[in-house]
């Protein structure tokens, strides 16, 4: 399902633009605190996960002093490959790094909520992204992850929208088109990145998109 409004000439200029924005970013030296915070904003978060888990990947290699790569990597294990498991060991490593005792715990404590199936999904994760962009001084990556939120923020309305429907009809949501039919919501939420949103095996996602060639950099 992508953005109702986009113009395709408008969408593939900026898909192409995006592609090759990421290709750079996740060919950046990790190791660099810049790098991989920058990374994780326009790659996990802007519609290519996988490659943005192999810059914080690499993230936690290198920077053992630093319990922000492990979390970033662990956070994101859970919200995009639903792995619970490798997420809590990522949670439990930042712990370990972690300097603060309170964010030590802190991070122990998302990685046991994760295990035990009891962190909410969408809205921790806007919680998060949230918490960043209060954290971040410049202007540019603040756009940048208030776009993200954006992104989110619509997924989140999809999904509320489904269970409504579903709550409402007593079935399960086989077209997204039936939320607008039932008057659930009267436009499908627009996604600032131009990306749009999917609806895959009865469950709404984000929608990703692919750099070529970055498969063989893994």
């Amino acid at each position: 399902m992508a953005t109702a409004d986009d113009d395709p000439r408008n969408a593939a200029a900026s898909a192409s633009y995006r592609i090759r924005a990421h290709r750079v970013v996740a060919q950046l030296n990790p190791c660099n605190e810049d790098n991989y915070y920058v990374a994780n904003a326009m790659l996990s978060w802007g519609g290519a996960p996988g490659e943005g888990l192999d810059v914080l990947r690499r993230a936690v290699a290198c920077r053992r002093w630093d319990e922000f790569p492990a979390f970033f990597y662990g956070f994101n294990l859970w919200f995009f490959n639903r792995d619970a498991g490798a997420a809590r060991a990522a949670l439990e490593m930042a712990a370990e790094r972690a300097r603060d005792p309170h964010n030590a715990a802190s991070m122990r404590n998302v990685g046991i909520m994760i295990e035990a199936g009891e962190f909410a999904d969408g809205r921790a994760a806007l919680t998060f992204l949230e918490h960043e962009r209060e954290q971040v001084a410049d202007e540019r990556l603040r756009e940048m992850l208030t776009k993200r939120i954006g992104r989110l923020q619509g997924l989140l309305t999809l999904r509320e929208a489904q269970a409504r429907y579903e709550a409402l009809t007593g079935k399960a949501l086989v077209q997204p088109q039936a939320l607008l039919q039932e008057g659930i919501l009267d436009a499908f939420p627009q996604d600032p990145l131009r990306l749009g949103y999917e609806f895959v095996d009865g469950h709404f996602r984000l929608r990703e998109i692919r750099i070529p060639g970055m498969e063989r950099m893994r």
